[in-house]
């Protein structure tokens, strides 16, 4: 086979195969595609918006959540006009840069997506002195830089911040940023309008699993050590086995205690649990009711979350910057905050403050020269001061 007939080979097995991989991802055992629940949202604005919204959880009981998926469809309408004020012909790229942040109470790191894009490119002449008009001056729009633009955010690890009874909190963010580049010397005026088709999809392989007898289950936290689960079963009868399971995940479960049934008279049922290491943030148990004739039934789902040392402590990124910071508290609660650019000499070299939030976008000036530098961001009702190092480098 000569070279250009094997490369083509190539790539068609490689298309083959991503193909197939992409296409029977989503699916359960015996290839059974997996279910869908949708939630979507539209979202308007001027281009620099801050949107929150909530969505219902996936209910565990309904069976294994194996992927989120997180998409958003974007338009952006952007007009503009642009004088050249220097003394020769100049010319300009005119460049929007969008940007897509979102919060998730589900997750410990926030969603991103940043598009550079060219709107236009101008020759002006030279500054006429005449203020919007002249062959030095254009008006354009409305543009459309973003049009129906797709971005999807697929979450396949950790996904057991999205389970529960209760409401995932989104926060989304949209910064719509514009620039002319050529000559420093212009005059340069932007508007912008968005919108944001938002949807967020369940995958998941349905349970096939009896429903057990167990009436009123539980699960309480008393104290950071422990962990209470109750329950009752009004059709208890001498024989009957419960075996009390776990999940840091919410998708695999491990025994770690059983109890042998009591009497015929439907006793309530006690349990305590005592976290480990290797929990995480949240535990989510169930019960696995095996009857005397041995049919095997399960409970429904409940989570309990731990405060976990570490777990609210603030990520800030990139560590690498020239320009921009994003500083991100982990939680649902939003706080008030100051936020102290320290250098490491002790000076404080910028300072900011900011409302209600467990997410900021926070420009470094230009004044701030390339070196190391320490986030320090303090708590205004508590007073608690959390710190992270940053490199700006120009």
């Amino acid at each position: 086979m000569n070279p250009i007939n094997l490369f083509r080979a190539l790539v068609c097995s490689l298309l083959i195969f991503f193909f197939f991989r992409s296409a029977t991802y989503a699916q359960c055992a015996d290839s059974v595609p997996a279910r869908v629940i949708s939630y979507d949202t539209l979202l308007y604005g001027g281009g620099n918006d801050l949107f929150s919204f909530n969505f219902p959880q996936f209910d565990p009981t309904l069976g294994t959540l194996i992927k989120v998926d997180v998409e958003t469809v974007i338009t952006v309408k952007y007009s503009y006009d642009l004088e050249n004020k220097d003394a020769i012909p100049i010319s300009y790229k005119v460049r929007v840069i969008r940007t897509d942040d979102i919060v998730c109470s589900g997750l410990l790191t926030p969603l991103t997506n940043t598009v550079p894009k060219i709107v236009n490119t101008h020759i002006l002449s030279a500054s006429d002195g005449n203020t919007g008009s002249g062959t030095d001056y254009v008006n354009r729009g409305p543009e459309y830089p973003l049009n129906g633009f797709p971005k999807t955010h697929s979450i396949t690890g950790d996904v057991a911040g999205f389970l529960g009874i209760g409401s995932v909190t989104f926060d989304y963010t949209s910064t719509t940023d514009s620039y002319a580049s050529g000559s420093i010397n212009n005059s340069f005026n932007t508007s912008a309008t968005d919108s944001i088709s938002f949807t967020l999809k369940y995958y998941y392989c349905a349970t096939t699993f009896l429903p057990a007898d167990i009436r009123n289950f539980t699960a309480v936290k008393r104290s950071e050590e422990n962990i209470q689960l109750n329950w009752f079963d009004p059709t208890d009868e001498a024989g009957k086995k419960y075996d009390i399971q776990k999940s840091t995940d919410g998708r695999s479960f491990y025994g770690f205690g059983s109890i042998a049934s009591l009497s015929n008279t439907g006793t309530p049922y006690q349990i305590n649990y005592t976290p480990t290491k290797e929990d995480k943030s949240r535990i989510f148990f169930r019960i696995r009711e095996t009857q005397q004739n041995g049919v095997v039934k399960y409970s429904a789902v409940r989570n309990v979350t731990l405060l976990i040392e570490g777990q609210q402590m603030m990520k800030v990124y990139p560590t690498i910057t020239a320009n921009m910071v994003n500083i991100f508290f982990p939680g649902k609660a939003r706080n008030d905050w100051q936020v102290n650019l320290i250098s490491l000499s002790g000076q404080v070299v910028q300072q900011a403050q900011f409302s209600k939030t467990n997410f900021i976008k926070w420009p470094i000036k230009d004044q701030v020269a390339e070196g190391f530098y320490i986030i320090e961001a303090i708590n205004k009702k508590t007073s608690e001061s959390q710190q992270s190092k940053i490199i700006v480098q120009r």
